[in-house]
């Protein structure tokens, strides 16, 4: 992934607290997203997910 694609974008990853959404959050922050939101049912589980995305990324948690 190409961080200049991703530069300034903010993305929305659902199932993100876990499993392959996770690794996607992840990736996406890595590759340069300004924000990445991480929807999942366990809240608990999208915190802990966007807390961790570093980067430079805001991490946002939201229950679905």
């Amino acid at each position: 992934m190409s961080a200049t694609s991703l530069k300034d974008t903010v993305c929305v990853v659902t199932g993100g607290g876990s499993g392959i959404g996770a690794a996607l959050a992840r990736s996406l922050a890595t590759g340069g997203a300004q924000a990445v939101c991480v929807v999942d049912m366990n809240l608990a589980s999208a915190q802990e997910v966007a807390a961790s995305l570093g980067h430079g990324c805001t991490g946002l948690a939201m229950a679905a």
